[in-house]
């Protein structure tokens, strides 16, 4: 049971809160509650797995082999964050592209488990860092698109989970211990859908309640 803990906090975290905030969204009519807490979890989460990855791959591999495989990656971070920020709807157009290297990543698992798992066992978590660095990227793109963005995010999370989980290749316990680790950055993306979906209130329908009200 206890191999369940962090997946089940995974799972049932970031769904609460994300219901909490549509229900704060609704009432307001204001999708900021939505938008805030998709920014939360999504980068609450990426923190606190970064910190993990990080420690593990300098205390496994020293300070100079670690460097050494991170500066890649942050270069990547970098640029793309860049392009999120000076043009969030192509950013979100390569995020869509190069979200197909965690899903065929997931695809390889659930079909060749043996394969996938030995190769991840030599390289590391490489799909979860992936969804990540995209994920964060797209948080980011996501104030300017917020719909585009939900989709994205979607893809790039919620597809390599639904593979894990419907697919028949592996132990199910270990799939699915994997893929909750990636509903934070698909729950942030339902948050994100909701969000561009909420109708601001405007003066105008304010004017037009309070003529209605009696008295």
């Amino acid at each position: 049971m206890e191999r369940y803990v962090m997946p089940i906090l995974f799972t049932i975290v970031p769904i609460a809160l994300i219901t909490i905030a549509g229900s704060l969204s609704a009432r307001r009519a204001s999708a900021r509650p939505l938008v805030l807490t998709a920014w939360g979890i999504l980068y609450a989460t990426a923190a606190f797995l970064a910190l993990i990855l990080v420690g593990e791959l300098f205390t496994d591999a020293g300070t100079l082999t670690a460097a050494t495989l991170l500066a890649p990656w942050l270069i990547t971070l970098v640029a793309l964050t860049t392009l999120a920020v000076l043009r969030p709807r192509i950013s979100l157009a390569v995020l869509a592209v190069l979200a197909l290297l965690p899903i065929g990543i997931a695809t390889w698992e659930a079909f060749d488990p043996l394969g996938a798992s030995t190769w991840a066992d030599a390289i590391g978590p490489v799909e979860l860092v992936l969804i990540y660095v995209l994920a964060v990227v797209t948080g980011i793109a996501a104030r300017k698109a917020p719909r585009e963005a939900g989709w994205v995010l979607l893809l790039t999370a919620g597809v390599p989970i639904i593979l894990r989980l419907l697919t028949p290749g592996g132990e199910f316990a270990r799939q699915a211990i994997i893929a909750s680790l990636s509903v934070p950055a698909a729950a942030a993306g339902v948050a994100f859908l909701l969000a561009s979906r909420v109708a601001p209130r405007t003066p105008h329908s304010d004017r037009t309640t309070t003529r209605m009200q009696p008295g």
